[in-house]
């Protein structure tokens, strides 16, 4: 079952999202926010097996084009510009409090994931909230200081997402990454990243797992051989299996 669901999360910003829901369960659903890359990337009316596995394991999924997403207007793409997370984390709070509302959602049944950008703001949201009961941040930046020297997309992506160099704005390097916000985390948390990653390398989810380990979070980090950035759909197929069922697993314990 699939239905589209709008919110308005801020004075003159309309966010548009779906939700699809198992059928063979009854609602309010377990639901698994899931969200998409980019940043400046959005959703519309394609395929995407993630999803289908999850529904197929009991679980919603909502999805939405929050700021900074693609398809709408340019300003509402560049809104994020300088403020990364803090903008999103609004409109995603908007969207499930109304699927909340509407008896779709379990507002203690709650999950979050997303991949690249996706995994940015699944690791930002678990750094201020504790609405979730499980994460899998997924291929992520977590510190926008290391991010811009070991990205093959580091100075060319995060200069103009900065608004400027790490010397010309630390503070916001800082402030804007979610490993400044890890040690608040409560929320059990799979990383997943690849071993070939050059886009959002290894040591991203190395660090956001010594920092949430040392703080006492429950997290675990999943190193998938051979895949480079988007190996949940160009990785090597045996290991794209072992991971849909390990998150599923993961979602599985901490959820239900």
């Amino acid at each position: 079952d699939f239905e589209r669901v709008t919110v308005r999360s801020a004075p003159g910003v309309e966010i548009e999202g779906w939700v699809y829901k198992p059928k063979h369960v009854r609602p309010p659903y377990k639901t698994i926010l899931y969200i998409h890359g980019g940043p400046h990337a959005g959703f519309g009316d394609s395929f995407m097996a993630d999803m289908h596995e999850f529904v197929g394991a009991g679980y919603a999924v909502a999805y939405c084009n929050p700021r900074g997403s693609t398809g709408y207007t340019s300003e509402f793409s560049s809104s994020i510009v300088g403020c990364w997370g803090h903008p999103e984390f609004e409109d995603f709070n908007a969207f499930l409090n109304k699927l909340i509302r509407m008896g779709i959602a379990h507002k203690d049944k709650l999950a979050v994931t997303g991949v690249s950008g996706g995994g940015h703001l699944s690791g930002w949201l678990i750094g201020h909230t504790n609405r979730f009961k499980a994460a899998i941040p997924e291929q992520g930046l977590y510190n926008m200081f290391s991010m811009w020297g070991v990205s093959d997309a580091g100075p060319m992506l995060i200069n103009h997402e900065m608004e400027g160099k790490p010397h010309e704005n630390p503070e916001r390097y800082w402030e804007l990454s979610p490993l400044a916000h890890a040690h608040k985390c409560k929320t059990p948390t799979l990383l997943i990243q690849g071993e070939n990653d050059i886009r959002c390398p290894m040591e991203q989810a190395e660090q956001m797992y010594q920092v949430m380990n040392d703080a006492g979070c429950t997290v675990e980090l999943l190193r998938l051989a051979n895949c480079s950035h988007g190996a949940e759909i160009g990785g090597p197929p045996p290991l794209r299996r072992f991971r849909s069922s390990a998150m599923i697993e993961w979602f599985d314990r901490y959820v239900k």
